[in-house]
């Protein structure tokens, strides 16, 4: 018994070794899909440095959605080397008629998950959102500079989570000097982006852990 069943999958070695690479093709692709990758690096802050947490943090975030080169690596990987199997066995005419049908439904499936995607990063759409929310507190900004030429006693930034009130100096003139008003909270964004609106009603963007310390 045990030597029929080596000499099964002996026989067999090809469809087992391609579908247990397929489906670990699957899982890793959805680490990638999912966030759930960035999930688990986000547990790696605070252990590791700033300057090389947030950097990765980032490129894993902008590329975690259905068919980034990360996500899709051993997809295509998979997808090559049953091509080029299937090519070299019908060349040498020693393929079976089953098995050619299973490496071809094994080759559609991998390169399923190769065909674009139009979906986008979810941190494309987090930016996005936000600094909308800004442009649009910045140009209220701006419009009541102009016609009362001091700030108002508050701000209301409307963020995807709410309304949040920054409260300004009273009085405070154009003159003054210019000083941010607004930036979103540690960690809002990967790579600790921070957009911030100022009191002249521009906005940018800043990485603290990049900047000198002080």
């Amino acid at each position: 018994m045990k030597t029929n069943f080596l000499s099964f999958l002996k026989r067999y070695r090809w469809y087992f070794l391609l579908i247990v690479f397929f489906f670990f093709a699957h899982g890793w692709h959805i680490l990638w899909a999912n966030e759930f990758l960035l999930q688990l690096w986000g547990k790696l802050f605070g252990i590791l440095p700033d300057e090389y947490f947030f950097p990765c943090e980032e490129f894993i975030a902008f590329r975690s959605h259905g068919n980034t080169l990360p996500g899709s690596l051993f997809f295509l990987l998979l997808s090559l080397g049953i091509l080029i199997y299937m090519v070299r066995r019908i060349r040498k005419k020693d393929i079976q008629a089953g098995f050619f049908l299973f490496l071809i439904v094994l080759f559609l499936a991998s390169a399923c998950n190769l065909l674009p995607c139009l979906c986008r990063a979810l941190e494309y759409g987090r930016r996005s959102r936000c600094q909308s929310h800004l442009r649009k507190s910045g140009m209220d900004l701006k419009l009541y500079l102009e016609e009362y030429e001091t700030l108002p006693s508050k701000i209301i930034v409307e963020v995807p989570h709410g309304g949040i009130a920054v409260p300004l100096p009273l009085n405070s003139k154009m003159s003054d000097c210019r000083h941010v008003v607004y930036e979103d909270a540690p960690r809002t964004h990967a790579g600790d982006l921070r957009h911030r609106l100022w009191s002249d009603g521009t906005i940018d963007s800043c990485y603290p852990w990049k900047m000198p310390k002080k």
